[in-house]
């Protein structure tokens, strides 16, 4: 009786294995991604049908054969005795490898290898996890081309004159040279667009551009910075003195004393435009470019149609920006900072999801100050740490007032600046605010924009996965300005993308700009993203923002930002929905 019932134990300890087995095969072979399973030696031993799917061979065709069959020859042997090197040492990798389908083809794929190890510790297999990614790649290198050339004119945009100028800068350091920005803004434009509408006035700015361009010479840049406003960039051996920069902005004014023809219409403009020089006016682009700019408005000060070099008059405006700092370095003491919150809801029910943290100051001398006045100089005198520190623990205590009255489902986003990240004491300011605040680290989410992510991307990863690993929320603010890349996006402890605002101004008349926000939507949500669009303004952003499968929207068209009680009111006076969808 009892060899019976052993027996029968074993019997039914078999059948248990064999169930296992088949759910594991089961599941492998209709996972989405591709599998591959070799010896200790690389030879193939099974495959499952995405794996088919994405290369084209069978099982039949691969058995045996080595891992390497199906390589493509643009990656070097150094790269392939790397990764085993890593698989060995680390027992994973995982990255970006372009393979070769039966058809030929070679497609780019991402690619994860681990061992698998038999009791003892000893590897017996490989297994390889392959994921095609040719369509996000697709998608990522028109978003590339779209984000560094502005659409309506074919010139470079605002991001890829800084990145040139950036570099004309190095250039110009090391072989003693000048480099010139002109800073070119049309007069009267704003006149003929609104009397004669945007159509007339794309197909303006268009022949402006195409005038520029015929005066250029091959190291010139002409770009358009948006609106009607244009820069040009002067390096090396075009360059020769201040009278090269002169004779060069004089050449500009002569392209407008000739009419511009559109239809049957004739429209006569003429442009300001100011210049500044490396290394006089300053040695680095973000000073080149504000002396330019401010050049330029003293040339409408003087009556426009001129153009005028950065002088030290106009030094003066930075004496007000230290009056400003002065005051602001007080704000917070003064109690002169406070925050207001602007709706983020759901993109299919209208229902607020989340917040987001605005900074606003009023000052008794200066009156309300902008953010995009203060923000900036707060960032460059370091000030921002502190204000940040106020802004991040007055944000967690507000929003558990508002749990308290009863929305306990809210969550508050907090931009988070590039200062704060370069500091060791974020970590320690967020768990202080969360602390002191009685918030769960789930209600709060960390916005930090694109092009901050991408300036330091090993350190800002490690901060990301420390802050990620309290339990709140981060999210990349400014989508699509940025430049990141896939590979950025997948290594990322991320949750959220918003896609900035200025993608959907014009998405409902623009169709580059539409590309661009459905290309967004489809790798955010390749990726288990959620995606925000920012800067709604109106029901037919909203719905096609909707239909195309955004997942949250913000923007005034839901609502102005709100003080704390104003806006436990609306979420009292709607029940928690806003703006019709």
């Amino acid at each position: 009786m009892t060899e019976v019932e052993a027996t029968g134990r074993e019997q039914s300890r078999l059948n248990q294995l064999i169930e296992n087995l088949d759910l594991s095969t089961s599941i492998i072979q209709n996972a989405t991604e591709g599998i591959m399973l070799t010896d200790k030696k690389g030879r193939i031993i099974s495959i499952n049908k995405a794996f088919t799917s994405i290369t084209g061979y069978r099982l039949t065709e691969v058995i045996g054969k080595p891992v390497d069959f199906f390589r493509s020859n643009q990656h070097s042997k150094d790269f392939y005795e790397s990764v085993i090197r890593q698989v060995k040492d680390y027992g994973i990798w995982q990255g970006e490898i372009n393979n070769i389908r039966k058809t030929g083809e070679i497609f780019p794929s991402w690619i994860s290898i681990q061992p698998s190890k038999d009791s003892a510790g000893q590897t017996t297999n490989y297994i390889f996890y392959i994921r095609d990614i040719s369509e996000i790649k697709y998608i990522e290198t028109n978003l590339r081309q779209i984000a560094f050339q502005d659409p309506l004119t074919g010139l470079p945009n605002r991001s890829q004159f800084h990145s040139r100028l950036s570099h004309a800068l190095e250039l110009a350091k090391r072989n003693n040279q000048q480099v010139v920005v002109l800073y070119l803004d049309l007069d009267r434009f704003k006149v003929i667009n609104d009397t004669y509408g945007h159509e007339k006035g794309d197909l303006l700015l268009k022949q402006v551009s195409e005038r520029l361009i015929s005066i250029a010479r091959k190291n010139d840049t002409i770009a358009r910075m948006g609106g009607d406003e244009f820069t040009v960039l002067l390096e090396g051996t075009s360059v020769d003195s201040i009278i090269g920069a002169s004779t060069f902005a004089q050449k500009i004014l002569s392209l407008f004393t000739y009419p511009f023809r559109i239809d049957n219409h004739e429209f006569y403009i003429t442009s300001s435009i100011g210049i500044s020089l490396y290394p006089n006016d300053g040695d680095d682009v973000t000073t080149l470019m504000k002396n330019s700019d401010m050049a330029m408005y003293r040339a409408k000060e003087l009556g426009k149609n001129n153009f005028q070099f950065f002088s030290p008059e106009l030094n003066e405006r930075v004496h007000k920006q230290l009056d400003m700092e002065g005051y602001l370095r007080h704000a917070v003491d003064r109690n002169e900072l406070r925050l207001e919150y602007l709706p983020i809801v759901n993109a299919t029910t209208g229902e607020i999801n989340s917040i987001e943290a605005l900074l606003r100051w009023d000052n008794p001398e200066l009156g309300r100050v902008f953010p995009d006045v203060f923000i900036p100089l707060a960032e460059s005198t370091g000030l921002i740490v502190p204000i940040g520190d106020w802004v991040l623990e007055t944000a967690c205590q507000h929003l558990k007032k508002i749990h308290d009255a009863g929305w306990s489902n809210l969550k508050v986003s907090v931009n988070i600046s590039g200062r704060q990240l370069e500091r060791n004491t974020l970590v320690g300011t967020v768990k202080n605010a969360l602390e002191s605040s009685g918030l769960m680290p789930s209600s709060l989410i960390l916005e930090i924009t694109e092009s901050l992510l991408m300036k330091n991307m090993k350190a800002t990863r490690a901060i990301l996965q420390e802050l990620r690993s309290l339990g709140l929320g981060i999210s990349i603010d400014d989508f699509g300005t940025g430049y990141s890349s896939l590979n950025s996006l997948m290594i990322l402890p991320i949750d959220t993308l918003k896609i900035d605002k200025s993608f959907i101004l014009e998405v409902t008349s623009n169709s580059q700009n539409l590309s661009l926000v459905q290309g967004i939507i489809l790798i955010g949500h390749n990726l288990n993203l959620q995606v925000v669009a920012e800067g709604v303004e109106n029901l037919e952003q909203a719905n096609l923002l909707n239909t195309n499968g955004c997942d949250e929207l913000q923007g005034y068209y839901f609502s102005k930002p709100l003080p704390l009680e104003s806006l436990l009111d609306r979420l009292e006076n709607t029940r928690g929905f806003i703006g019709q969808i």
